[in-house]
């Protein structure tokens, strides 16, 4: 048996009740006489998986963020 734990980042994404949806929009388009196409990605961190780990059920746990400055990352 296969349990997902992650999906693609998209409209129809998943989420737990209450999770704000993924939302994709333009920043910046030649198009409209920017200089470069830029796009603007909006995601809880509950959104296609838990990028929050292991702080996310563990009162004590690390975020991404603590981990990547631990790494120098």
């Amino acid at each position: 048996m296969t349990i997902r734990i992650s999906y693609s980042l998209k409209r129809e994404t998943p989420l737990y009740p209450g999770t704000p949806p993924v939302t994709f929009g333009s920043l910046r388009s030649m198009e409209r006489e920017d200089s470069s196409n830029s796009s603007l990605i909006s995601l809880s961190s509950h959104a296609g998986t838990h990028i929050d780990l292991p702080l996310h059920f563990c009162r004590t746990g690390k975020s991404a963020r603590d981990i990547l400055e631990e790494k120098n990352v």
